[in-house]
């Protein structure tokens, strides 16, 4: 053993004072710490009633996507009503201005169950406040959706020499930006 003795906590060499006053802290805190205050635990979360700015910010991107999107689906639809999904979708599309115009695309085969659809969503618009003028609903893909797959393919970065196609590999391969066969000459 060393010639210095080690002092070991000793809690009366503390002194009363210091020990009485940790005793209370530790006692007292818990137990009268929160009794002034009256705050409860919707004082510090907003309600949950769909008016959170994350939630708004949710909406506006699902309206977006909605109208870039534009287009119903027979998913969208039970046998020709339209279905919650579809309402959905629709609500969307409008979003919060009905003066502005609505174009809806129909993919499905054109046939009278197309007909009977398109009429339904013409009806679901106008019971929103959507205009004649304003609504158009036509049967088929939405054209704004559609892209030739060789020009998507043409600007792929090759892994091997890290350098894109471009449009000169879109032209090399005989197809021109419209998408026609041949080029755009």
């Amino acid at each position: 053993m060393t010639s210095r003795t080690h002092r070991r906590f000793n809690a009366p060499a503390m002194g009363l004072p210091i020990g009485l006053l940790m005793a209370v802290a530790l006692i007292g805190g818990p137990l009268g710490g929160c009794a002034t205050d009256k705050s409860q635990i919707k004082d510090f979360f907003p309600p949950n009633d769909g008016n959170r700015a994350v939630n708004q910010m949710a909406n506006m991107q699902a309206d977006l996507g909605a109208r870039a999107d534009a287009t119903l689906h027979p998913v969208h639809f039970d046998g020709t009503r339209l279905n919650s999904l579809g309402e959905q979708k629709l609500a969307a599309l409008i979003g919060q201005d009905p003066d502005a115009d609505v174009n809806v695309y129909l993919d499905m085969p054109e046939n009278e169950l197309a007909e009977a659809r398109r009429d339904v969503v013409k009806s679901y618009l106008m019971d929103r406040g959507v205009t004649a003028t304003h609504a158009k609903v036509q049967i088929g893909p939405n054209p704004d959706t559609l892209t030739p797959a060789a020009i998507g393919v043409a600007r792929l970065s090759k892994t091997e020499t890290g350098q894109a196609g471009g449009v000169a590999a879109v032209e090399q391969a005989g197809m021109g930006l419209s998408g026609r066969s041949g080029g755009t000459k």
